[in-house]
């Protein structure tokens, strides 16, 4: 049984591997205005983040009438304007951060090694997550600070 288990797990392994190799091998070749690009990238989060790049704070010159909620994730997507960093790398971060948060939470709630990396590849490889690596929404990342907050929550230290 061991065995067995050992070697899904490296099964489970190589595709998580596999997903960041492709996408991050897309992510450096393409642009966000590559034809068929997810337009709410496009005209909400990429403008919002270059606006913050730029150290302006108030809302930019937006599109049909949307709003303005500046969050934690253009902030982060402001970072990577600033660094140069390929934008279609955004969510290739938040899909490695992703892996771990659920290996390291699946740990505290009692599962193996291995089981634990077998649900972490069944989420981050999920169409819901997939479609979304190499664009800048912020779908991704909320599904991280979600997994952070239930992995302090879980066991709260009482520190200050």
């Amino acid at each position: 049984m061991g065995s067995k288990k050992n070697i899904a797990t490296w099964i489970a392994f190589g595709l998580f591997l596999y997903l960041v190799l492709y996408f991050s091998y897309k992510g450096i070749t393409t642009s966000p205005a590559t034809p068929g690009h997810d337009i709410d990238s496009i005209t909400y989060h990429i403008p919002i983040a270059e606006s913050i790049a730029n150290g302006n704070l108030l809302p930019p010159d937006l599109p049909h009438g949307l709003g303005y909620y500046p969050s934690i994730g253009e902030t982060i997507l402001a970072g990577f304007v600033l660094l140069g960093i390929p934008l279609n790398l955004f969510n290739v971060l938040g899909l490695i951060l992703l892996f771990t948060l659920c290996r390291v939470i699946s740990r505290r709630f009692g599962l193996s090694n291995a089981y634990s990396t077998i649900f972490a590849v069944s989420v981050v490889s999920l169409n819901s997550v997939t479609r979304l690596i190499n664009s800048q929404p912020v779908d991704i990342w909320l599904a991280i600070f979600f997994l952070l907050c239930l992995y302090l929550l879980n066991k709260p230290n009482k520190t200050g």
